[in-house]
């Protein structure tokens, strides 16, 4: 058996902001100056987003990838 947790328990949890700065890349000449300011990190943290497949063997193209780092 899976862990879950209530519905209860989830509006319990406390909420908070996220105080960082985001920049959205939507055009090619973006790239370089986001790859340049990524590059003075060490470490960076990364998720996809991708459109659901159904299908077997089926596999959909990322849709949405986020860059993070400490700062």
């Amino acid at each position: 058996m899976g862990l879950s947790i209530s519905k209860e328990k989830v509006a319990e949890l406390p909420l908070a902001n996220f105080g960082g700065k985001i920049v959205i890349v939507e055009h090619l000449q973006q790239i370089q100056n986001a790859i340049h300011n990524l590059s003075q990190f060490s470490e960076l943290g990364f998720d996809t987003e991708t459109k659901p497949a159904f299908k077997r063997g089926q596999v959909n193209k990322v849709a949405l990838l986020q860059l993070s780092t400490w700062e």
